[in-house]
């Protein structure tokens, strides 16, 4: 279970996860908690509502725990591994972008060492696809050269 970040408590009191915690970073964070979060509030189903700075206070406040989370398992994962770049993947990151980047390492910042500040955090070019071709090189590196 190494570099399961997902299920790293963020808020104690926040919702329940899928493991049976409560505040996990997927349950704040996740593509399906913010589906309803932003349903709730109204912001309908588009996650660029959170990087909307022309966005209802109530969907700024729901980013603000959404980018908060997120800084948590970027410095978990920076503090432990010091990768040199954090690039964030997945389909949430790519609509985000920059801004959504940039939230993330301002949360990342305020836990880590001052040195491990400085990791750039970037999107990945892959969205959706970034987990699998990382598991593809991974499997590429074990394999045995035939």
């Amino acid at each position: 279970m190494a570099g399961e970040v997902g299920h790293l408590v963020a808020d104690p009191s926040g919702p329940e996860c899928g493991c049976g915690r409560r505040g996990c970073v997927e349950a704040i964070a996740g593509g399906r908690a913010l589906q309803r979060g932003l349903r709730r509030l109204g912001g309908g189903d588009d996650p660029r509502a959170l990087v909307d700075p022309q966005a209802p206070p109530a969907i700024r406040e729901l980013a603000d725990g959404v980018f908060d989370a997120l800084g948590l398992a970027a410095a978990a994962l920076v503090s432990v591994a010091d990768p040199g770049e954090l690039r964030l993947g997945g389909g949430l990151s790519a609509a985000w972008g920059a801004e959504g980047a940039r939230r993330v390492a301002l949360a990342m910042n305020r836990r880590v060492l001052a040195e491990l500040a400085a990791t750039p955090v970037t999107v990945s070019a892959l969205g959706d696809d970034a987990a699998l071709v990382g598991l593809g090189e991974l499997l590429a590196l074990r394999l045995p050269a035939r």
